[in-house]
C-alpha cells in the first residue's frame, strides 16, 4: 500500500519588505492594512481544520523596530547592482517600534503564530534576500542568514525551512542552508516556464504563461520532495493561491477548480500538493479570499477522510523524507 498524500501548505510572511521594491506603502496599502485581519483568520481556520502550515517569515518582522532591526542587521549586505532592490535605507525611515510601524514590524504576529498548533516558523531570510539578482555574493547571503537566524532564536524559534524571496533559488546557497540548520526549501517546479531567474531576464512571454497555468492546466500539480545534493529537502511549490477580489470572477471558479483537481490527484497517488501565498494576498478582501480558503480545506477533510491524506508543514516534509532516505 503506497504512503497517504499530503497537503502542504507555506506563506510567505513579509509586509511591505515584499514589495518594497516595486510599491510604496500608500499604493498597497489596503492589502497591507488587511493582513493582520487574513492572518488571523487563516489561523483560525487552520485550527478548525487542523491544518499544519509553514510561515516563511522576514526577518525584520521579528524586531521590535527601527533600532533593534539595525542592530540585528549583517554587516554584509547585499550589493545588488540595482540599488532599487536594497532594503537597509527604508529601514533606516522605518518607526521607532511596532505600534508605530505596524507595516514593517511584527514581533506579536510573530508570537501568535508560533503558539498557534502546527504552526511552523520558517525564514524568508533576514531582508527580503534575492539571491539570484546580480551583484550580491554568497557571503552576504550567508550573513543575511546568520541574522535571521539570530532574531529568530531570540524569540525561541528554531528555523528548519526556507523560501527564497521572488522564489530565487540559488543552489549555490543551500550548503549555507544547511549549515544554519535548515532541512526544506521550496522551488519551484523544474520546467521552462517556472525556472527562476534574475527580475531583468525574465521575459513578459513568461510571465504570461505562468498566468495561463493558473487557471488552465498547462503544466501538472503535483509534486514529489527529494534530497538536494546539499542535503536539504526541496518541497517543490504546485501553485499559488491568488486572492479573489471584492467582486466575483469567472476566473476565481478555474482556479478553484484546478486547486482542488490537483489535491485529489496527491490523495490517490501519495504525492505531495503544495500550495502557498503571502498573507497580505487576503488583505484587500479578508472575507471573500477567506471563505476560498475555507473551501479548498474543507476539500482536504474529505481527502483526509476517504484517503488518509495528510497535512504537512515543510520541516515535517523535510525530516520525514530526511528519515525515509536514511532507511
Amino acid at each position: 500500500m503506497s504512503a497517504p498524500g499530503s497537503l502542504v501548505i507555506s506563506l510567505d510572511f513579509e509586509l511591505h519588505w515584499g514589495m518594497h521594491d516595486k510599491w510604496t506603502v500608500e499604493e498597497y496599502k489596503a492589502n497591507l492594512d488587511g493582513a493582520r485581519a487574513a492572518i488571523d483568520g487563516t489561523l483560525s481556520l487552520f485550527e478548525r481544520y487542523q491544518i499544519r502550515a509553514t510561515w516563511a517569515t522576514v526577518g525584520i518582522l521579528f524586531c521590535d523596530g527601527r533600532g533593534d532591526a539595525l542592530a540585528h542587521a549583517p554587516t554584509q549586505k547585499p550589493a545588488y547592482d540595482r540599488p532599487n532592490l536594497d532594503p537597509y535605507p527604508l529601514l533606516a525611515r522605518c518607526g521607532d517600534d511596532e505600534a508605530a510601524d505596524p507595516l514593517h514590524f511584527a514581533p506579536s504576529v510573530v508570537a501568535r503564530i508560533a503558539s498557534a498548533d502546527g504552526q511552523e516558523i520558517g525564514t524568508h531570510t533576514y531582508s527580503h534576500y534575492y539571491a539570484l539578482e546580480h551583484g550580491q555574493t554568497s557571503d552576504q547571503f550567508a550573513a543575511d542568514i546568520a541574522s535571521a537566524c539570530m532574531v529568530a532564536e531570540r524569540a525561541g524559534v528554531t528555523l528548519s525551512s526556507i523560501v527564497f524571496p521572488r522564489n530565487q533559488v540559488c543552489r549555490e546557497y543551500l550548503d549555507v542552508c544547511r549549515k544554519a540548520g535548515i532541512v526544506a526549501y521550496r522551488p519551484n517546479r523544474e520546467t521552462w516556464m517556472q525556472t527562476p531567474r534574475p527580475s531583468r531576464d525574465e521575459s513578459r512571454f513568461r510571465r504570461a504563461l505562468r498566468l495561463t497555468d493558473t487557471y488552465l492546466p498547462l503544466e501538472g500539480d503535483v509534486v514529489r520532495p527529494s534530497i538536494d545534493p546539499s542535503g536539504v529537502v526541496a518541497v517543490p511549490s504546485s501553485r499559488q493561491l491568488r486572492p479573489v477580489g471584492t467582486r466575483r470572477s469567472p476566473l476565481e471558479d478555474l482556479l478553484q477548480r484546478r486547486i482542488l483537481a490537483g489535491m485529489r490527484q496527491a490523495a490517490t497517488t501519495g504525492a505531495v500538493y503544495h500550495l502557498w501565498w503571502h498573507p497580505h494576498n487576503f488583505g484587500a478582501a479578508v472575507g471573500r479570499n477567506l471563505e476560498q480558503l475555507e473551501v479548498i480545506l474543507k476539500h482536504h477533510a474529505s481527502l483526509r477522510a476517504r484517503h488518509g491524506m495528510r497535512s504537512e508543514s515543510m520541516g515535517d516534509v523535510g525530516h520525514r523524507t530526511l528519515a525515509e532516505g536514511a532507511r
